[in-house]
């Protein structure tokens, strides 16, 4: 659960206390009767040095009447209360933005991480995009931060901080992530960390708790991605002590069955002798080959390393080779 205090500057200096609009305790006066919009309106474009009046003639108006306007019997203002003060700062602010007044909520661009938040999204192809959602008082979000220096996460293995950029965390440099309204997006490799909870069978998985300008905005989050075993490999495939050079290229895997083939020697652009179709159930793979038009079968039975850049096991063929070693590496 995240925990703070945050205690924000307003429009009206305010003592005792109040819930906010986003659950947040802030410091207010019950004696002081909050303004109503109109008001809220005055000050705000009286701070961005707009006048209330805009247009001429017909197609003119004024701003402060429009709020009234549009201001409830009991002051509440497109559904909030103004005794939520922030919120309804904000959606006075909102308002006059929409007519065309360029005004800001002195609650706007201040951050929020009890409204921000992270989410990761496994892409069952070894890789795992985190985004991270920042947003202010206002509820919108929050450009221009810096994930380099502005996020760090606690890891649930080995602890942390760690920053994205380093060493600590390869794969997310400046340049991979993309940020859009306020939301930031990287995406990592599988073994960007090479370690996993105890225990831990069904692909890879680390948890985070993601800090954002040193405030918790997510906690307990994981990060999740299936072993993918698309790719290049080079087999070794032993008959007793004796080595056999093969290469598997594994040219699918969706929905836990693979397909690939299966040739002599390293070289994955070298001739195909047969086919390979399997399945990969959490780090336990199984891959069937067929080696036609010649009447000639194989079936490996492996487990896949914990970094899914490896694996080995026994085969067994169709004639009179039964369990023997073979391992492979992307």
């Amino acid at each position: 659960m995240k925990k703070y205090f945050l205690t924000v500057l307003g429009l009206i200096a305010l003592g005792a206390l109040v819930l906010g609009a986003f659950g947040n305790t802030y410091a207010v006066n019950e004696e002081v009767e909050h303004p109503a919009a109109p008001a809220i309106a005055g000050l705000l474009l009286e701070e961005a040095g707009i006048d209330s009046r805009y247009g001429t003639g017909r197609d003119g108006g004024n701003y402060i009447s429009d709020v009234a306007r549009n201001m409830a019997p009991d002051t509440d203002f497109n559904g909030v209360s103004k005794n939520d003060v922030v919120a309804y700062s904000c959606a006075v602010a909102s308002f006059l933005k929409e007519k065309g007044a360029d005004v800001n909520s002195p609650y706007s661009g201040q951050f929020d991480p009890y409204a921000s938040g992270a989410t990761a999204t496994d892409h069952a192809n070894g890789t795992v995009t985190l985004a991270i959602t920042v947003k202010d008082l206002c509820g919108d979000g929050i450009p221009e931060l810096n994930p380099l220096g502005d996020f760090y996460v606690m890891d649930s293995v080995i602890g942390g901080p760690y920053y994205f950029g380093t060493s600590s965390i390869p794969g997310s440099e400046a340049n991979e992530w993309e940020e859009v309204d306020g939301i930031y997006e990287v995406t990592l490799e599988r073994n960007f960390f090479n370690s996993r909870p105890a225990g831990y069978v069904d692909g890879w998985y680390r948890i985070w708790d993601i800090y954002v300008l040193g405030e918790l905005v997510e906690d307990n989050l994981k990060l999740h991605t299936t072993y993918y075993m698309v790719g290049d490999w080079k087999m070794d495939l032993y008959v007793g002590a004796t080595l056999h050079q093969r290469f598997v290229v594994i040219a699918t895997h969706e929905d836990g069955d693979i397909t690939g083939l299966f040739g002599i020697g390293y070289d994955p652009d070298g001739i195909a002798t047969g086919t390979i179709t399997g399945t990969v159930e959490g780090q336990t793979l199984y891959m069937f080959y067929d080696r036609k038009p010649i009447a000639y079968t194989a079936e490996f039975n492996g487990t896949i390393s914990v970094d899914g850049n490896s694996a080995s096991g026994t085969w067994s063929d169709s004639g009179t080779i039964v369990n023997q070693n073979w391992n492979m590496v992307r």
